[in-house]
């Protein structure tokens, strides 16, 4: 979907979800490796080779600023046929991101599960208009096809303290917010532990002017939640929000977009609202039988 909107911004956001999957266990992302494999329909029309051509752009500077280089890669061409009339049908531009990074210690990776009950969850990451690129967009229509970019320096800035807070044993659990957007990330946590949530997205970092729909099922680059330590949330806080202390001096970072939504509940239940008004509130195994059902 997003190839078709901009193949630049696609290949941005695919290297951008790959290292997000490497933090979010823990693993050392300043020596990220990627694969690429690009899939096509003939490369002869000037169409298909400049959407191919920035991609390729988009995968350069996304390893330049992630500083992950490129290990290997393959693609695939041709992807296209004809219908009885001789019309052709060719795939839109895709683009597939492999990344690898070592964990230190294994026995410290963290999984993307509510852990207890009474936990803080935090939402890291800036959040965007628009709806371009997501599954909803896609399979619903909602008339807003807007890409939100990637900023690499500030996503590079946001992994490397967060990495630092997943190394101290701050953050108990992690996942990325992409495919189905923040609510099919907090509905994945919430059933893979059988644990609940109590959140408001009233105070998440984000655009003014984010309708419902955006906030629930946009997907927008560069952010994760977080579940984290409650005996852990203030030395939490004083490295993510660079408060000084028992800081050292390159560790004191101001202005991360990293903000508390809710906390995990002992009910399995999750349960959203933004401001005054609830936005949903539905039993979790519910929530996990909509989400193995095959979308027609």
């Amino acid at each position: 979907a997003a190839g078709r909107i901009d193949p630049y911004q696609m290949a941005l956001c695919s290297v951008d979800e790959a290292v997000r999957n490497l933090l979010c266990v823990g693993a050392e992302i300043s020596r990220t490796a990627l694969l690429d494999n690009f899939c096509a329909a003939g490369p002869a029309d000037p169409q298909v080779m400049g959407g191919l051509t920035l991609a390729a752009e988009g995968c350069y500077d996304a390893a330049i600023g992630y500083g992950a280089p490129f290990i290997s890669g393959k693609d695939s061409f041709y992807n296209q046929s004809k219908d009885a009339a001789g019309k052709d049908y060719p795939i839109p531009l895709s683009l597939l991101i492999s990344a690898m990074a070592p964990v230190e210690d294994v026995r410290r990776a963290i999984t993307m599960n509510f852990k207890e009950a009474g936990n803080p969850v935090y939402l890291a990451g800036f959040g965007q208009k628009g709806m371009g690129g997501s599954v909803y967009g896609e399979l619903y229509g909602c008339g807003n096809n807007y890409l939100g970019p990637v900023d690499i320096k500030a996503a590079v800035r946001l992994y490397g303290v967060l990495l630092k807070a997943i190394k101290k044993g701050f953050v108990r659990a992690a996942h990325d917010v992409s495919q189905g957007g923040l609510a099919v990330t907090l509905a994945e946590m919430a059933f893979s532990g059988g644990l609940g949530a109590k959140l408001d997205l009233a105070g998440a970092a984000a655009e003014k002017g984010m309708s419902e729909l955006e906030l629930l099922f946009g997907e927008s680059p560069s952010r994760l939640v977080l579940e984290v330590a409650k005996e852990k949330e203030g030395e939490f806080l004083e490295l993510v929000k660079g408060l000084p202390r028992t800081l050292a001096a390159s560790e004191k970072v101001r202005g991360l977009p990293v903000e508390e939504i809710g906390f995990v509940s002992e009910a399995p239940v999750l349960s959203v609202k933004a401001g005054g008004g609830l936005l949903f509130r539905e039993d979790i195994n519910a929530l996990k039988k909509c989400w193995q059902r095959e979308l027609l």
